[in-house]
């Protein structure tokens, strides 16, 4: 019988122990605090790709449509060339250009990897551009 009471009075003084709570507390807390950091990190270089992406097409597509006296197939090729000119390789940026009823389309996809996104499942954030520029005559 004393064996069973003094496991008892074991089991009280264990659960009314607070000594390591807040380390426990703080350690479960970590983690999302950790994962919400590293996405602010993932999601300004992704706001900043987005940006260089946008302001290269943005070059490209005005640069095809205001050279004057060039086929359709020369005016892409300024574009592609300006393009390539204004954004980093490391992108992977696929763009397309079409001159399509008086006017210059482009579209930009990239998929930028992520690097403390990963820890939860995501390995790419992706980016989808579109712009129209009317060509000049």
């Amino acid at each position: 019988m004393s064996f069973l009471r003094r496991a008892a009075a074991s089991f009280k003084s264990y659960a009314a122990c607070q000594g390591g709570t807040i380390a426990l507390m703080y350690a479960l807390a970590a983690v999302p605090m950790f994962a919400a950091a590293g996405s602010a990190v993932d999601w300004s270089r992704n706001s900043t790709a987005r940006a260089n992406l946008s302001s290269a097409l943005d070059a490209a597509t005005l640069a095809a449509a205001s050279a004057e006296n060039l086929t359709s197939a020369q005016r892409i090729k300024i574009a592609e060339a300006m393009f390539m000119a204004n954004v980093d390789p490391e992108l992977g940026a696929k763009v397309s250009f079409k001159i399509k009823d008086g006017f210059v389309e482009a579209e930009v996809d990239a998929d930028l990897p992520t690097t403390f996104m990963k820890l939860v499942g995501f390995d790419d954030m992706q980016i989808n551009i579109e712009n129209k520029v009317n060509l000049t005559d």
